[in-house]
């Protein structure tokens, strides 16, 4: 089976949405590798990791899943054209793309979800307005699935969301 990659901010990533999945897929016998902007990414509470690849660096048809860790850091991407397309070849080869925390905003705004059910960290209930005004249909829910994207609410969402991505993989 091809790796599942992981995306990750180069800073303030939230480490359990980066950690808690990763041990899942991996003990699922899914083999990971890490993407980033820089060659060390530190998260929201110091859990540092050397990625794999630099995001510019990545060979798209290399891996069978996309996931999109969430953190503050992870809105750095909304304006990366790299990480666009990135996602836009794996929902256009219609292979699984996972995104937790606040990284559904940025699919929100490159225009993947649209018409789309999905969640995303909804606290301040930014993420629901987001919902409205893209064409989205937000769920009040930890995990939604709608096709082969998975979105996700938040850090208490990370083995739900890693399970059910999982599911999308060995399925």
């Amino acid at each position: 089976m091809k790796p599942l990659l992981m995306l990750i901010a180069p800073e303030k990533f939230r480490d359990i949405e980066y950690i808690v999945p990763r041990m899942f897929w991996e003990q699922m016998g899914i083999p990971v590798k890490t993407a980033s902007l820089h060659t060390e990414a530190i998260g929201r509470f110091g859990y540092r990791v050397l990625p794999d690849f630099l995001l510019s660096e990545v060979v798209k048809d290399d891996f069978s899943a996309l996931f999109l860790v969430g953190g503050a850091g992870c809105l750095v991407f909304q304006e990366n054209k790299d990480a666009k397309m990135l996602t836009e070849y794996f929902i256009s080869e219609k292979k699984p793309v996972g995104a937790i925390c606040a990284f559904p905003q940025n699919l929100l705004v490159w225009g993947f979800l649209k018409g789309k059910k999905a969640t995303g960290w909804n606290e301040d209930g930014v993420f629901e307005k987001m919902c409205i005004s893209y064409g989205a249909l937000y769920q009040n829910s930890s995990v939604v699935r709608d096709g082969q994207i998975c979105t996700a609410n938040g850090p208490l969402a990370s083995e739900e969301c890693a399970i059910e991505m999982g599911k999308m993989l060995l399925s």
